[in-house]
């Protein structure tokens, strides 16, 4: 059994000095990546739930699409805004996203910058956050800013779940009395399932469902 899966909760909250959890979060974040190394091209339903400057957005319902290599991340929005397509290719358009617009606009290829006041409208994170690798990346830079941090704590520890369904394992990062990121990972697959974050004015919830790996996604699915 993984170390990680041993944990006992009175270690799961000691500091992150404590070179046991660090192990653990370490160890999860390495199967994480080993996971991904096997990923050529992903698919899932993709559900984001914003408060932006502390404003609840309405729930986006969106089919998320992957592929390694080269990078190329798409999501096709479901609700609101249906009919809106975005991508994004690592090596391509000078690092701008490409977006087709939902409603009379469709017609339109618009290039956004990731970053942007306009791509960035409403949300909290940029569409290059959401290929898996990155979102591995991303934790690894909490967990090397919570072991040096002040005030920081991490937690590993296992989800109980609805009969059928995987057991979750979850990273808890808590740096400060206004930042705290939860990453739950699929026990199997070790794949995300479901990523909250918070500060002091934003928060979000993203939840990846029935993921398909590798099945081989045509190219035309990855345009506009």
């Amino acid at each position: 059994m993984p170390a990680f899966l041993l944990l006992s909760p009175l270690l799961l909250l000691r500091p992150i000095q404590d070179a046991e959890t660090f192990e653990a979060a370490s160890h999860l974040l390495h199967q994480m990546r080993d996971a991904n190394r096997n990923i050529a091209d992903m698919r899932c339903l993709f559900t984001m739930e914003i408060t932006k400057d502390g404003h609840v957005l309405p729930v986006q319902r969106t089919i998320l699409r992957y592929r390694s290599h080269p990078e190329i991340i798409h999501l096709t929005f479901l609700e609101p805004h249906e009919g809106r397509k975005v991508v994004y290719r690592k090596d391509e358009n000078g690092g701008t996203m490409r977006v087709r617009p939902d409603g009379f606009w469709g017609f339109l290829t618009l290039k956004l910058d990731p970053l942007g006041e306009r791509a960035m409208e409403e949300a909290i994170d940029p569409i290059t956050a959401q290929g898996f690798p990155n979102i591995v990346a991303a934790a690894e830079r909490l967990l090397q800013s919570a072991r040096i941090a002040g005030p920081a704590r991490v937690r590993v520890d296992t989800l109980s779940t609805t009969t059928g369904l995987a057991p979750t394992i979850r990273l808890l990062f808590q740096i400060g009395d206004s930042l705290e990121t939860s990453l739950e990972v699929d026990a199997r697959t070790f794949l995300p399932a479901r990523i909250s974050k918070r500060d002091r004015a934003n928060a979000a919830v993203y939840r990846y469902e029935n993921i398909e790996v590798n099945p081989g996604i045509p190219e035309e699915e990855f345009d506009l």
